[in-house]
């Protein structure tokens, strides 16, 4: 029985020292100035450290790679993952062959969790046919701008599945926050410059601005710019009120990854004050809606509580 025992502790033994396994490791997303970031998790560095050095005593090569978008390995199997990666990264190692060992390839898997906006992760659903998207043109975010649709839609992955389409050219934006549930929908990187406010006769705030859509209740019918007829009061003022909430949790967390003071003068806008700046097309939101469902929200108001806001992700 003895003799048992050490036999199937030495097993085990070898199969943990010696066996490659494939773990999952978890990397925190650290939101830095520039547009990527190094992640190696001790896990996977101790993995690797010691495939490396069971390798190199056979005398054997070792290649990284990686088929994953967004991310890379150097030849010293260090990971670089594009700043707005979310899920997760495959590595491949490869063993070369050997007169005495035959080629080996296993995987190690890194995962890059969702940021959280508020109590809610961030669902990242990229319009990857959309032309801005494809186009790539880089945006050094300046300030974030608010919209409001404007229309009795209140599902962001509706204008998600109808803008992400090739041949919509008139419109993107880098995000949507669904107005039945306030989960922010993020639809473009954020530093890919987007369409959301078109220009004015002092330039264009596409240039330098986020854009963020708050979606609308499907109970709220516009008469015009300003005037709505609303078919269920206490719904569509959750909904104004759960997509208010949303875009103030979004505003703080990217206030806080870009560096932006939220109450500094001409950092967080809306589209009508974009417009008011010469800066954006001639729209109302979101205040109109605001006004129009007899909040009290204003801008002013709406910085100041992102202001507050920003402790939560600093």
């Amino acid at each position: 029985m003895q003799r048992i025992r050490k036999a199937v502790l030495a097993l085990l033994l070898i199969w943990v020292f010696c066996v490659p396994q494939a773990p999952t490791a978890s990397a925190e997303t650290i939101y830095a100035k520039d547009q990527e970031e190094i992640v190696r998790p001790y896990s996977v560095y101790k993995q690797w450290f010691r495939l490396r050095t069971e390798f190199r005593d056979q005398g054997r090569k070792i290649k990284y790679s990686s088929d994953t978008p967004k991310v890379r390995v150097s030849p010293m199997g260090k990971v670089t993952i594009g700043k707005e990666f979310i899920g997760t990264a495959t590595i491949t190692v490869e063993a070369a062959e050997t007169e005495t060992e035959a080629a080996e390839t296993m995987t190690v898997q890194v995962t890059v969790p969702a940021p959280m906006v508020g109590e809610q992760e961030l669902y990242q659903s990229y319009m990857t046919e959309n032309p801005r998207y494809k186009e790539n043109r880089p945006l050094r975010p300046k300030g974030l701008m608010l919209h409001s649709v404007n229309c009795p839609q209140p599902s962001a992955m509706a204008f998600i599945e109808r803008w992400n389409d090739p041949e919509y050219v008139r419109a993107s934006i880098h995000a949507f926050i669904d107005a039945d549930s306030g989960i922010v929908y993020q639809a473009l990187p954020w530093t890919t410059r987007a369409n959301h406010c078109w220009k004015g006769p002092k330039g264009c705030g596409n240039d330098s601005y986020i854009g963020v859509e708050m979606c609308e209740s499907p109970n709220i019918y516009w008469l015009d710019r300003d005037t709505i007829e609303c078919y269920d009061d206490v719904e569509a003022m959750a909904a104004v009120e759960r997509t208010y909430e949303s875009a103030v949790q979004l505003f703080a967390m990217l206030c806080v990854r870009f560096d932006l003071d939220p109450l500094e003068d001409g950092v967080v806008i809306s589209h009508h004050e974009g417009f008011l700046r010469g800066i954006a097309s001639d729209h109302g939101d979101p205040e109109n809606l605001w006004k129009a469902m007899g909040t009290d929200y204003t801008m002013d108001g709406f910085r100041k509580d992102v202001s507050e806001a920003m402790n939560n992700y600093e």
